[in-house]
């Protein structure tokens, strides 16, 4: 789920779409994951404060 959509495949783009319909919370969880990871790359340590 934290790759890139440009490297999946057109079954991995639909498998990973049926997914996230069925747990809408998927797309929350991934987007708050990929901020920290880009939190973590960045060394931002004033965006952990919030």
């Amino acid at each position: 789920m934290t790759l890139g959509s440009d490297t999946l495949t057109k079954a991995e783009t639909i498998v990973i779409a049926a997914i996230e319909g069925g747990v809408p919370g998927l797309v929350d969880t991934r987007n708050i994951v990929a901020d920290f990871q880009g939190m973590i790359r960045r060394k931002s340590l004033s965006d952990l404060q919030p």
